[in-house]
């Protein structure tokens, strides 16, 4: 589910660049970073 939302964001992110609207993609970048970290949290406590 998580991954699925990551790979949603990513894409998300892919549409926004392409439309050129770069400050709702830096946004999505910087939210989908900080995903990206929390998820890697997770995996490492396991």
């Amino acid at each position: 589910m998580l991954i699925l939302s990551l790979v949603w964001n990513m894409y998300d992110v892919y549409i926004s660049f392409q439309t050129s609207d770069i400050v709702y993609a830096l946004e999505l970048t910087v939210e989908y970073y900080f995903s990206l970290k929390v998820m890697m949290n997770l995996l490492l406590v396991q």
